[in-house]
């Protein structure tokens, strides 16, 4: 096999398998569900924090109701 014109040299690596076993494909999900439910609650608390600045900075010029 020639890649950029380099010949292929070196031992012979395994091969990815095409179809995961279940085990494996269970585990992405979870951590890929773990990083939206980080994201999300990270997301929230970056809105929470921004409203109560908004909300300190309206109170110090006076526009509270």
């Amino acid at each position: 096999m020639v890649l950029l014109r380099l010949p292929r040299k070196g031992e012979v690596r395994g091969r990815v398998p095409l179809m995961s076993s279940a085990s494996t494909l269970r585990r992405l999900w979870l951590h890929r569900f773990a990083w939206l439910a980080f994201l999300w609650i990270a997301s929230v608390g970056v809105l929470a924090l921004a409203a109560a600045l908004l909300r300190l900075l309206m109170f110090a010029v006076g526009m509270t109701l």
